[in-house]
């Protein structure tokens, strides 16, 4: 629902849509009814002529989906995407047959195991079962798994970034390996630039975490929970809809500096009820 709809209760869009209904034979077409009404209730024509036409299908007169079997769709979508398909379930079993498990060890609690661990496990079992049954019950291509082969053979064919972090991996563990394996990604991104490496500290700190190795910190590190990875990730159980209801009375609103200045009570809160309360306090 749009935030111009949430300005007005049901109450008033309902009877904006019977007044041009009503009101259609007296003007020459129905934009001209919906122009003279959304003037008087203070809303765009189009979105009075959507009103218009919404109340239409949920009443049967005009071809569409009514509002309450768009919302049981909606219902529905949800229900079927939390809920795990039949396919899904026969390929989990249909790859833990051909593997013998060894597939669902690849993801370690994500959706989608990472492209390199996947590559090494079809590297470790191509022999046995070959390249495409594998990539069938794997997320992944033939020709993805065969494009890393070629650029494994041919580095040139590897993208500008991925050779020169082939250049700075070494570089960086050099210089940690040098300072006795205490310098964090800020010293390591000094040092190289005194050695005259033109990199940024991002791409220092992206690196070192890659690589596994980390500055040494002042004290005891915190560490408050221990995530299991081959834990499977839980579902959004809740379908939290937050829907504002229709225009309802604002609780009295004060304005307090040290001590209470005044207060107003309105159906909505915006400048002009606090510059109000603070009138009222000012001349009363």
């Amino acid at each position: 629902m749009s935030k111009t709809t949430n300005k007005f209760s049901p109450e008033i869009r309902d009877r904006a849509v019977r007044l041009v209904l009503e009101n259609e034979s007296q003007h020459g077409s129905r934009w001209q009814a919906v122009m003279s009404i959304s003037a008087k209730i203070g809303c765009s024509a189009h979105t009075l002529n959507q009103w218009v036409k919404k109340a239409e299908v949920d009443s049967g007169k005009r071809a569409g989906i009514a509002a309450d079997v768009a919302e049981r769709l909606k219902v529905l979508e949800r229900e079927n995407r939390a809920r795990p398909t039949r396919s899904c379930a026969r390929r989990r079993r249909r790859s833990a047959a051909r593997t013998g498990g060894a597939a669902d060890r690849l993801c370690d609690g994500g959706a989608r195991p990472p492209t390199e661990t996947m590559i090494a496990f079809i590297d470790a079992h191509r022999g046995q079962h070959g390249v495409d049954p594998i990539c069938r019950v794997l997320p992944i291509a033939p020709s993805t798994y065969y494009d890393h082969l070629a650029k494994r053979s041919d580095p040139t064919r590897l993208s500008d970034r991925a050779r020169r972090d082939a250049v700075l991996r070494p570089e960086i563990e050099r210089v940690f390996e040098e300072n006795g394996k205490v310098y964090g990604v800020r010293k390591v991104w000094r040092q190289l630039g005194r050695e005259g490496f033109s990199v940024a500290r991002s791409t220092v700190a992206r690196l070192m975490k890659e690589i596994g190795i980390q500055g040494v910190i002042r004290g005891k590190p915190c560490r408050t929970t221990i995530p299991d990875k081959k834990a499977p990730c839980p579902l959004d159980k809740v379908n939290r809809q937050f829907r504002a209801g229709g225009r309802s009375c604002w609780p009295p609103q004060w304005l307090v500096s040290r001590e209470c200045i005044g207060t107003r009570l309105a159906s909505s809160f915006d400048r002009r009820c606090s510059e109000k309360a603070l009138f009222r306090r000012l001349w009363v």
